[in-house]
């Protein structure tokens, strides 16, 4: 895990992972418990840093936002309940109050006067339709310590006390919290469908991953037939790319790149585009023009890409230069095909300007030349 053992060693105090302990006997309930760390706000030297609050309170809440579990939010009754993180946590993460039950501790250190407060708070739980609250009282360090004393019968002692004798009976001690037989049953119900589908979908998933591994191969006529198995599949699958037999076979909607008839038709019509509009070096108009009106627009005309939706021009700058090459670069291939060059585009003019151009500067002393 990677946690701090000695002052100072700069490791984190708390860890995401988790340290299962299960305990079997036939008396056992059959129940998981998860016991995370309590949320804290201030760091203490040398062993807690603001990464260790992060994760603590990342880690609860991923707890809490499982919608399987029922919440025990563990808060002490000597302290003003509205200032505890974790009851406004439960309260937006299960604003009906349908799986968090909420516990008190440490009743034998609420101030003398107080302890109206905390009886109210439990009275009040039950009558807004939410799990409630439950009062416990555990044994103090010192009472830990002496190792002699009887837990639960120190809590049964102090419940008749005044006034925490007037906690309802179904409100207080541990003794309560393994009488919720119907809030655990409510919930499994609840959630058994999402649970059961859960369970199918990866027991389709695992099936479906031993599938695609295929027989076993520990045997060369295993694997002969294994090789025989591949090729075969193979060979299927160019006979149906070959006569655009698409819908035979996903795979074709999954890589649009295998779809190679169409690819290569499409690269043909592409080339003959670009060689009937750009194969040549001039362009003669159809009407006539301004004076050197010579225009780089032949980008528009050359811009044929065959593997794309929209074209993709071939020209950069206003210079008459394009790229051999349309497709993206393929480091694979770079050894096969040909390093993409610069191309000098045809020049768009009239055909007058143009002989007088030849005509001016190709002439000789005779009037014929």
């Amino acid at each position: 895990m990677n946690l701090s053992s000695t002052v100072g060693d700069q490791k984190s105090t708390f860890s995401n992972s988790v340290l299962q302990l299960e305990i079997r006997g036939p008396s056992e309930s059959h129940l998981s418990v998860i016991d995370v760390p309590g949320i804290f706000k201030n760091t203490t030297l040398d062993r807690t840093t603001k990464n260790d609050i992060i994760l603590v309170r990342n880690m609860v809440l991923r707890y809490m936002q499982n919608q399987r579990p029922i919440m025990l939010a563990v808060v002490p009754a000597n302290v003003d309940i509205a200032t505890q993180e974790i009851i406004g946590m439960a309260s937006e993460i299960d604003p009906e109050g349908e799986r968090t039950l909420r516990i008190l501790t440490k009743p034998d250190l609420v101030d003398k006067g107080a302890e109206h407060k905390v009886i109210q708070l439990i009275h009040d739980g039950n009558s807004n339709g939410q799990l409630g609250w439950i009062l416990v009282r555990n044994l103090g360090q010192e009472q830990l310590q002496a190792g002699n004393v009887d837990r639960d019968a120190e809590e049964r002692m102090f419940y008749h006390n005044v006034p925490w004798n007037r906690v309802p009976p179904d409100n207080y001690g541990i003794a309560s919290l393994m009488t919720c037989p119907q809030e655990l049953t409510s919930t499994v119900r609840r959630e058994f469908p999402s649970v059961r589908s859960g369970v199918i979908k990866r027991l389709s998933d695992s099936k479906n991953l031993l599938q695609s591994l295929g027989a076993q191969r520990e045997t060369a006529e295993q694997q002969r037939r294994i090789l025989l198995d591949v090729v075969s599949a193979f060979q299927e699958l160019t006979q149906h790319t070959l006569a655009t037999n698409y819908g035979v076979n996903d795979i074709f909607d999954e890589d649009k790149d295998l779809r190679l008839t169409t690819l290569v038709s499409l690269r043909n019509n592409a080339f003959s585009h670009n060689l009937a509009n750009c194969g040549h070096t001039y362009t003669v108009r159809s009407k006539p023009e301004e004076p050197d009106d010579i225009v780089d627009d032949h980008e528009e005309r050359c811009s044929i890409a065959a593997n794309t939706e929209k074209p993709q021009k071939i020209m950069q700058s206003r210079k008459n230069w394009g790229s051999s090459r349309q497709m993206p670069k393929i480091e694979d291939l770079e050894e096969i095909i040909h390093i993409s060059e610069p191309v000098e585009l045809s020049i768009k003019i009239g055909i007058l300007s143009w002989t007088e151009r030849v005509y001016s500067n190709s002439r000789g002393f005779e009037i014929g030349t």
